[in-house]
């Protein structure tokens, strides 16, 4: 959404349940999103669990730009990107990673 030269984008996260994830996954994730230096600190982002699904926690991490900022796909992209790195890097897959690994 629009709001005085602001706009806020979205990216959605899915993580399974059984992967225990650790009381730090809030600040992993929006310390990987305020690493683009496009990304506004106030409004601070944030994470929000939006449902639950077969033990499938969806969130969705929202975050703010200068709505004159460079393409929001290539800054969305630089963002999930980030973000897959760090959960990577503290052992957190995301749950399309664990179905891929079952089969």
């Amino acid at each position: 959404s629009y709001n005085g030269g602001r706009v806020r984008i979205h990216t959605d996260l899915k993580i399974d349940q059984k992967d225990n994830i650790n009381n730090n996954f809030e600040d992993i994730v929006i310390n990987s999103v305020i690493q683009n230096h496009h990304i506004l600190t106030t409004p601070k982002p944030q994470i929000l669990l939006t449902s639950i699904e077969n033990n499938i926690l969806n969130y969705e991490v929202n975050f703010w730009l200068n709505v004159h900022d460079v393409d929001r796909r290539i800054i969305l992209s630089d963002v999930n990107n980030q973000i897959l790195s760090s959960l990577r890097a503290h052992h957190i897959p995301l749950a399309i990673e664990t179905i891929r690994h079952i089969k």
